[in-house]
């Protein structure tokens, strides 16, 4: 038996819609993934992009 399970409901938490508008408008700043409110800049590109042709 694995016990209760719970579901969480994000269209009704107001936190939730206002970041998922934040990301569609692309205003969201990503988060460090161990660290809470903790900002993770995206490091930037030291390789060229390939291209073909």
């Amino acid at each position: 038996m694995l016990g209760t399970r719970w579901i969480y409901d994000g269209v009704h938490d107001p936190v939730v819609m206002a970041q998922l508008r934040a990301l569609v408008r692309g205003e969201a700043l990503p988060q460090h993934q161990s660290r809470s409110d903790a900002p993770d800049p995206p490091s930037p590109c030291t390789q060229p992009a390939l291209t073909t042709g």
